[in-house]
């Protein structure tokens, strides 16, 4: 659920960001996390504990999180050589917060006893955290105010140099400097002004884009959530079976925290649409074998599989979105895959629950994560032909 909003209220963030700056939107994030903590600390109903997690830890973890990323991306733009790798890594650090959680909470329960004393625990930590990640984005970025977006730039002033004469007695070049307020062709962006066939085709595209994020998501919070208890109904213990998320979890950081930064702003600038469209099939192979295996090694090996394949996927959702449009409506296009990332999400969990009901095992649920995988891969394929077609062919 926590995940989920993160990802649906991303635009939101954006918004407020651009009102508050994103000091205050950082400060907010962790007052949320703080009061989440607070009330379940002391929760006495099931309602309580709902309010706690449900509303004021979804809250903080998305405008943390996505206060972060707009930070990043405006510190390091898709031009920035280190573009890819500071965005990997800030979907890394995320990420190793949602999987690594749940055991480091089992383990707090363990030792004191109550999972009251473990969750006041966090509360205190989101404290001092949020005075010191505070002062150090304060002294970072000089301003409560945050970065300030970049205006239109002006146009690109050329500068020619006409020769007069040549001046033999000094040697020196006799010229008169004009200044030309025409921009260099080299520097152009789209234009503004499309026809109305332009933007049906950009609603068609990005309607793709949006649809391919949710097919994706469904099947990837699927497996996380239903993986462990899979495991025990292939006949492994449950002890064993907790260390199949965690074997996700260190691929897909492994993914973000070296292999993108190592060759991401190298070689998959420019290419990470059709990077997607190996990806995304690589998931629903791995999704339809899953179903079928029984052995834990082979579970383990398919969960790090999953890991490597999707590591790169969210890790560089910010960076596709400069791809579509060439740089431009970069922040909605995130927010589009990010709100249908986060749909997907949610639905994923209530759909493994459903199919739990109805046919009494996982199984099945892995062919349905394969098949919208591979829709998934579809519509990338339709987004990319459809943005070559937006680019070649209308006018």
């Amino acid at each position: 659920m926590p995940v989920g909003v993160t990802l649906v209220i991303s635009y939101f963030v954006h918004i407020l960001n651009m009102k508050i700056g994103y000091l205050w939107s950082h400060i907010l994030g962790h007052v949320c996390t703080t009061i989440g903590m607070v009330i379940v600390t002391f929760a006495t109903t099931p309602s309580m504990v709902i309010i706690g997690f449900g509303i004021f830890i979804s809250l903080a973890m998305g405008l943390v999180f996505n206060t972060s990323l707009y930070l990043i991306v405006d510190l390091y733009p898709y031009e920035d050589k280190y573009h890819l790798t500071m965005t990997s890594f800030t979907f890394m650090f995320f990420s190793m917060g949602t999987i690594v959680g749940p055991p480091l909470t089992d383990q707090l329960i363990d030792l004191t006893s109550k999972w009251r004393h473990a969750v006041a625990i966090y509360a205190v930590l989101s404290f001092v955290v949020d005075i010191v990640s505070t002062a150090a984005l304060k002294k970072y970025i000089g301003t409560t105010k945050g970065i300030v977006h970049k205006k239109k730039e002006e146009p690109v002033k050329l500068v020619h140099i006409r020769i007069v004469d040549w001046d033999y007695s000094t040697g020196s070049l006799d010229s008169t400097i004009e200044t030309s307020s025409e921009q260099d062709e080299g520097c152009k962006p789209m234009p503004k002004s499309r026809s109305r066939k332009q933007k049906w085709v950009m609603v068609i595209m990005l309607t793709f884009w949006a649809i391919s994020w949710f097919c994706n998501n469904v099947p990837l919070v699927s497996f996380l959530v239903v993986i462990i208890k899979h495991a025990v109904d292939k006949g492994i213990s449950k002890q064993i079976a907790s260390y199949l998320p965690i074997a996700f979890g260190v691929t897909n950081g492994i993914v973000r925290a070296i292999i993108i930064p190592c060759f991401g702003d190298r070689f998959l600038k420019g290419r990470l649409l059709y990077a997607y469209l190996i990806n995304f099939p690589a998931l629903a192979v791995v999704c339809f074998m899953v179903s079928t295996r029984n052995e834990y090694w082979q579970l383990m090996l398919f969960s790090v599989l999953i890991g490597l394949v999707c590591g790169p996927i969210q890790a560089t959702c910010y960076g596709a979105g400069n791809e579509l449009f060439n740089g431009e409506l970069v922040r909605e296009i995130y927010s589009l895959a990010s709100l249908t990332s986060g749909i997907g999400v949610i639905l994923g969990t209530a759909i493994a629950g459903y199919v739990r009901d109805v046919t009494g095992s996982f199984e099945v649920l892995f062919y349905i994560n394969g098949a919208l995988s591979l829709l998934s891969a579809i519509m990338v394929l339709m987004t990319i032909l459809t943005r070559n077609f937006l680019y070649n062919k209308v006018k």
